[in-house]
């Protein structure tokens, strides 16, 4: 990564601590700035503090869970309503359900875990910030 670029910034909000570490040295390791929580409420919390550039979400957590972190996320600012929130979950959703939470929170988007290996999950994340 070039030095004189500003790292990007991910905050990943996941409770299971191997897949935190994982998600978390995968992405430092390709020159992100990442910052990490437990839960939905320290999540939104750092969500608000540090602006991140995208957010990876665990749906099911304790404290507060992923969609009612973003709900109140997306109620703050112009920069919480846009910023990119990628839910990571091992539910299967509603089609339906899904894309009318997707038409209604703009710059969300939804990966099924256990579909989905460390590279892939760079992979969309790139892709997703280079829309930005």
């Amino acid at each position: 990564m070039n030095n004189s670029k500003i790292a990007q910034k991910i905050l990943i909000v996941e409770d299971d601590a191997a897949l935190l570490f994982a998600l978390s040295f995968k992405l430092t390791s390709k020159g992100f700035n990442v910052l990490q929580a437990r839960n939905g409420a320290k999540g939104l919390n750092l969500a608000i503090l540090e602006r991140p550039d995208l957010i990876l979400l665990d749906f099911l957590m304790p404290i507060m869970d992923g969609q009612t972190m973003m709900n109140e996320l997306r109620t703050k600012d112009d920069w919480s309503k846009k910023v990119p929130i990628i839910f990571l979950s091992n539910i299967i959703m509603d089609k339906k359900k899904n894309e009318a939470n997707t038409e209604e929170n703009e710059n969300t988007y939804y990966l099924l875990k256990v579909n989905l290996n460390m590279a892939q999950i760079v992979e969309k994340v790139n892709e997703i910030l280079s829309q930005k």
